[in-house]
């Protein structure tokens, strides 16, 4: 491992110790760790040492690895993601490509609602209705114009009423029967006139 890569875990594990996100600080350290790629390391400075004091000192290049206050004043912290949603809680939330088979209000507008279908009638309902294939043999009011209505009826005679009334056929039978009648006594006169013809009368 290179003194650079030594650094930069150690500068991410000490912003992580002061509450940064690991993620966070990785990528800050990773990003100033290629910032400052120029500037020698611990290891390149070990040879210009002249003392053992001198490799426990700071210089002001070791300090330019790592962030100030200021660097950082417009990083997130924790308390700042608190309010966030992260990955895991949008799992159960639908996207706009979920949606985009689902009807919105607009394409609901000519549908009807329950409230809607309250005054229509529903296949219970009809069940005692005549259908079209039901009334096939019932007559329309043309059917029926030149039948006679109950009022059209009722100046004329019932059968009742006809009971004391003389039938064609009882007619027929006393013509009949009078015909025999004034045949026998058209015989019985001829008869008589012969009869007092011969007695000289």
């Amino acid at each position: 491992m290179s003194a650079h890569a030594f650094d930069t875990l150690a500068f991410a594990n000490r912003l992580q110790a002061v509450g940064v996100d690991r993620a966070l600080s990785e990528a800050l350290a990773d990003a100033l760790c290629a910032q400052f790629a120029h500037l020698a390391t611990r290891d390149d400075l070990r040879t210009f040492a002249t003392g053992l004091d001198l490799d426990k000192l700071a210089t002001k290049d070791d300090l330019r690895n790592f962030a100030t206050k200021d660097d950082l004043c417009n990083f997130a912290t924790k308390d700042d993601l608190r309010n966030f949603a992260t990955k895991d809680d949008l799992r159960n939330f639908a996207t706009k490509d979920d949606l985009r088979n689902f009807a919105t209000k607009d394409d609901l507008c000519n549908f009807a609602t329950k409230d809607d279908l309250r005054n229509f009638a529903t296949k219970d309902d009809l069940r005692n209705f005549a259908t079209k294939d039901d009334l096939r043999n019932f007559a329309t009011k043309d059917d029926l114009r030149n039948f006679a209505t109950k009022d059209d009826l009722r100046n004329f005679a019932t059968k009742d009423d006809l009971r004391n009334f003389a039938t064609k056929d009882d007619l027929r039978d006393l013509e009949h029967r009078l015909t025999i009648r004034l045949g026998t006594m058209l015989i019985v006169a001829i008869g008589a006139l012969a009869a007092l013809v011969r007695i000289g009368v």
